[in-house]
C-alpha cells in the first residue's frame, strides 16, 4: 500500500467520527527558504488532498513565522546593515531588497510561488498576527503561572535544567525592539518585569534597558510584546488554531525533544488535545541537513527553477516520510530522477508492469489531479543529448524513437524537457554530458591523435558510408544498430576500446569522451561525419601509437564495455599466503588512533577528490553513493560523525587505516573461497549478492559495476562497497586475496604503494 493511502486510513482511524480536518505546517522566514522544506508541504498538502478524496473537508493551514528574533546572519546578506536588526523579531527587519513589506515577507512570496507552483494551495497566516490579535493571551497567561510545571516537564522530558528564576516567555524591548536578548524576571498577573541583557546570546546584544510591559495583545493598538519559547509555543499554536493534523521533522520528533516537551505542556498545563503527528525524515543535501538561515543547501526557488513541478512533486512525494531523502542536483541525479518518473507513468498508464505503490506515487505527483494527461515521455539524457545538436529537428528524431506521430500532448512534453534540459546542461551536468559539434574547424584536439586512430576514422567512414546506404530509412533501432557497427569495427582494429572512441570524440566536439557513440553519430548529418572522419584521416600525424599497455595486473581482467565507459580505474592486487589471521593488538590499536588522530578527517570529507570521483563513479553506474558508499567513503563519513570504526582482526584493522589515510578500497578475500581471474564487469539482469553480515541474497540492478572470479561468484557489489560474505576471511583463513581499487584521481603507482605499506604493516 502506498504510504499516503495508509497514513490516511489511520488519521481516519484515529478520527472516526470528524468530517472536518484541520491541518497545519509552518516555516520560519530566517532567510530563503531551502528545498528541504517542501517536504513538509507536500506531506501535509497530500495529506489534504487524500482527505478530500475520501470524501473529508479539509483545511491546509500554512503559517509563515515571522515572530522568531534574527538569529542567524545568511552568507548573502550584507552583515554591515543587517547586523544591528540581530535579534529583532523577524517582522520587524527589513526587506532585503528594500520593496517587499518586510524581511519574511520578502522570503516568504518567494517560497510561495514555489509552493503554487508544485500546485498546493494553502491559507497563508502569520505568526505575529496570532499574537497581535489575542489568540494566544489565554495561553500566555497560563504559561507565565504555571512556569514551574513546565520547568518541571523540560527537566524530566528533555534533562533541560531552567534556573528557578526562568520564565517561559521573552518580550519586545522597548528600547531596542530585540526580543532574542531580553529575560522576563517577574509577573504580577497583568504585567512582566523584564531585562534586555547585553549578552544573553551569542548573536545579539541586548541594550541593558530593564522595563514593565504587558506581554498581552493591546487591543487598540493591535499590538503585542509577548513571544512564547518554542517547546511552548508550539502547542499553543496547535490549540489556537486547533489543529487536527500536524506532522514534524525527525529534529523535533527525536525521544526528548521539542515535540515530547510540547505533548506535556498541551495536555498538561494547557489541557489540550495534541494533533495527528507525522514523523519524518530529513532532506539531505549531499547528505548534509540543509539550513535556511546559513544559507546552506539548494533552495525551494532554485529547485523550482530546475526541475518542472510534477518532477520536484515527485521527488518528495515518491519516498515515505519515515526515510531520508538523499539529493544532489549535479551530475546524473536529475536524469536518473526522469527515469524513474517515467516508469511510474508507464506503470500508471498500465504500458508496464510494476507494484501499484508506483502509479500512486506518479498520481500524486501531478499538479492537476483530475486532469492527467498522457503524452509520449522521451528520455531526458536523449533530449539533452539532442538539445546540443545544431539543426536537428528534434520532434522528428523524438518521433522516430516513439515509432509514430507526435501527438500534441507529446510536443507540449518535449517542449517542456527541452527547456529543462538546456537548464540542467547549464546548471547542474558534469562535462561528460556536454558538448559542442565543432561545425566549422577541425578541433586542435585531433593532433594528439596517432597514426593507427586515423586509420581506424578513415575505414570508420567507410562503414559508415555502406551502413548509409543499407539503412537508407531511418528506425527505432538505428542508433543502436549503428553502436554495434562502431563496436564490431573496432574490434578489427588494433586499438582498445577507449582509443578508438576517443578518436571519435576528438574529431568531432575536441575532446576524449562524449555521449553513446552510435546515438551520437546517427543524430548528425551522416555526410558531414563521413566528410569529417576523411579529412581528419588526411592530416599529417606527428604523435606515435603509445607503446602497447600490459596489464595493469595479472590476477585482473576489465570487461571491455566496462574500460570504455570508466577508462581510468586503476586496480592492484596481492596474494599473501601463509598468513595467521589475528586478534587486534593493543598496540596497533593505540598507533592506529594515533595515526587517525593526525588527519583531517573533516577535511577530507569535504575535500578529497579521490572520494569525490567515487562518488561519480557510483552515479554513473546509477547507484547513490549516499546510500550505498565507496568503502573508504564510509570509513571516513563515519570518523567525521564522531562514530567508532570496527575490524574484527589485524588484516581488517590495517585495510580500514590505509583506506582512511589514502582514501582509496581495499579489500581482502580468503583466496580459498575466490578463483582469479578477478573481472570487473557491470551486472547482468537476474543477478544476486550476499553482502557480508547480511542473512540473505539479494537481487542487484543490472548495470551495477561488480567483481566476480574465475567461477563468476559475486565477490564485491558496486565496485568497493560491499564485499561477499562467501569469501570472507575467518580464523581458518591461511591465503589471502587483497584488492586496492582506484579510480581516475589515482594512479597505478599510487595504488602499489598503499599495497606495499600494507604488506608492511601486516608483517
Amino acid at each position: 500500500m502506498f504510504w499516503l493511502d495508509g497514513l490516511v486510513d489511520a488519521i481516519i482511524e484515529a478520527y472516526p467520527e470528524k468530517e472536518e480536518f484541520i491541518i497545519r505546517d509552518e516555516k520560519t522566514l530566517s532567510g530563503r527558504v531551502h528545498v528541504g522544506s517542501l517536504r513538509g508541504v507536500v506531506i501535509h498538502g497530500l495529506v489534504a488532498q487524500a482527505l478530500q478524496e475520501r470524501g473529508k473537508k479539509a483545511r491546509f493551514l500554512f503559517e509563515f513565522n515571522d515572530a522568531d528574533p534574527m538569529d542567524g546572519m545568511p552568507i548573502y546578506l550584507d552583515e554591515g546593515k543587517f547586523r544591528q536588526h540581530m535579534g529583532k523579531p523577524l517582522k520587524d527587519v527589513p526587506s532585503p531588497d528594500g520593496k517587499a513589506k518586510d524581511y519574511p515577507t520578502y522570503f516568504g512570496e518567494e517560497f510561495l510561488k514555489v509552493i503554487n507552483k508544485i500546485g498546493f494551495y494553502p491559507e497563508i497566516v502569520r505568526a505575529s498576527e496570532q499574537y497581535e490579535n489575542g489568540v494566544y493571551d489565554e495561553w500566555i497567561e497560563k504559561a507565565l503561572k504555571n512556569k514551574e510545571k513546565i520547568r518541571g516537564i523540560y527537566r524530566q522530558v528533555s534533562g533541560s535544567e531552567k534556573p528557578a528564576d526562568w520564565y517561559p516567555l521573552q518580550v519586545i524591548c522597548e528600547k531596542c525592539g530585540k526580543v532574542g536578548s531580553t529575560k522576563v524576571t517577574g509577573f504580577d498577573g497583568k504585567e512582566v518585569e523584564y531585562h534586555c541583557v547585553p549578552k544573553q546570546v551569542d548573536w545579539a546584544v541586548g541594550c541593558d534597558y530593564k522595563g514593565k510591559v504587558s506581554p498581552f495583545s493591546d487591543p487598540k493598538t493591535k499590538k503585542c510584546r509577548g513571544k512564547l519559547p518554542w517547546k511552548v509555543e508550539w502547542p499553543v499554536k496547535w490549540l489556537g488554531y486547533k489543529v487536527d493534523i500536524e506532522g514534524s521533522g525527525k529534529d523535533h520528533c527525536a525521544a526528548g525533544g521539542s515535540h515530547d516537551v510540547g505533548v506535556r505542556i498541551c495536555s498538561e498545563v494547557f489541557g489540550g488535545q495534541v494533533p495527528f503527528n507525522i514523523p519524518y525524515e530529513f532532506f539531505l543535501f549531499e547528505g548534509a541537513k540543509m539550513s535556511s538561515s546559513k544559507g546552506m543547501g539548494a533552495t525551494a526557488h532554485e529547485m523550482g527553477e530546475a526541475l518542472p513541478p510534477e518532477l520536484l512533486r515527485f521527488l518528495l512525494t515518491r519516498i515515505r516520510p519515515q526515510t531520508p531523502i538523499n539529493f544532489n542536483a549535479d551530475g546524473e541525479t536529475i536524469p536518473r530522477l526522469y527515469d524513474d518518473y517515467d516508469k511510474n507513468a508507464r506503470v500508471y498508464f498500465e504500458e508496464e508492469d510494476g507494484h501499484e505503490d508506483l502509479a500512486r506515487a506518479f498520481y500524486f505527483s501531478q499538479t492537476d489531479a483530475e486532469n492527467i494527461e498522457k503524452s509520449y515521455l522521451p528520455r531526458f539524457s536523449r533530449v539533452a543529448f539532442f538539445v546540443q545538436i545544431p539543426h536537428l529537428n528534434i520532434q522528428k528524431e523524438i518521433a522516430t524513437l516513439k515509432g509514430k506521430s507526435l501527438t500534441a500532448a507529446d510536443k507540449k512534453e518535449l517542449e517542456v524537457r527541452e527547456n529543462y534540459a538546456k537548464k540542467w546542461l547549464a546548471d547542474y551536468a558534469s562535462d561528460n554530458h556536454r558538448f559542442e559539434i565543432a561545425e566549422q574547424e577541425i578541433p586542435k584536439k585531433v593532433s594528439e591523435m596517432f597514426p593507427e586512430q586515423k586509420v581506424f576514422l578513415r575505414e570508420l567512414a567507410n562503414v559508415l558510408e555502406q551502413f548509409e546506404k543499407e539503412n537508407a530509412a531511418k528506425g527505432k533501432d538505428r542508433g543502436e544498430a549503428l553502436h554495434e557497427k562502431i563496436h564490431d569495427h573496432r574490434k578489427s582494429s588494433p586499438l582498445e576500446a577507449r582509443e578508438g572512441f576517443s578518436a571519435i570524440y576528438m574529431a568531432l566536439i575536441g575532446k576524449e569522451s562524449g555521449p553513446q557513440a552510435g546515438w551520437f553519430l546517427e543524430a548528425l548529418d551522416p555526410k558531414f561525419v563521413i566528410e569529417r572522419f576523411r579529412a581528419v584521416a588526411s592530416l599529417e600525424s606527428t604523435q606515435a601509437k603509445p607503446p602497447e599497455k600490459k596489464p595493469e595486473d595479472e590476477n585482473i581482467c576489465i570487461d571491455p564495455p566496462v574500460r570504455e565507459e570508466f577508462p581510468n580505474t586503476p586496480c592492484v592486487t596481492a596474494i599473501l599466503e601463509n598468513i595467521e589471521v589475528k586478534a587486534i593488538s593493543e598496540d596497533f590499536k593505540n598507533a592506529m588512533e594515533q595515526e587517525i588522530k593526525k588527519l583531517n578527517i573533516k577535511d577530507i570529507k569535504k575535500n578529497s577528490e579521490i572520494l569525490a570521483e567515487y562518488r561519480a563513479m557510483y552515479k554513473q553506474f546509477s547507484v547513490d553513493p549516499m546510500k550505498r558508499k565507496p568503502a573508504p567513503q564510509a570509513l571516513i563519513d563515519r570518523l567525521a560523525n564522531g562514530k567508532e570504526i570496527h575490524a574484527e582482526n589485524m588484516l581488517e584493522a590495517v585495510a580500514q587505516l590505509l583506506m582512511i589515510k589514502h582514501q582509496v578500497g581495499i579489500h581482502i578475500f580468503d583466496a580459498a573461497k575466490v578463483q582469479p581471474l578477478l573481472t570487473l564487469r557491470f551486472a547482468e539482469h537476474g543477478e544476486t549478492f550476499h553482502a557480508a553480515g547480511d542473512t540473505q541474497e539479494k537481487n542487484i540492478q543490472k548495470g551495477e559495476l561488480i567483481w566476480s572470479d574465475a567461477r563468476n561468484t559475486l565477490i564485491l557489489q558496486d565496485y568497493n562497497h560491499a564485499q561477499s560474505e562467501k569469501t570472507r576471511i575467518t580464523s581458518e583463513t591461511k591465503k589471502v586475496i587483497v584488492l586496492i581499487t582506484g579510480n581516475a584521481k589515482t594512479e597505478t603507482s599510487y595504488l602499489e604503494e598503499v599495497l606495499a605499506e600494507f604488506k608492511n604493516l601486516f608483517g
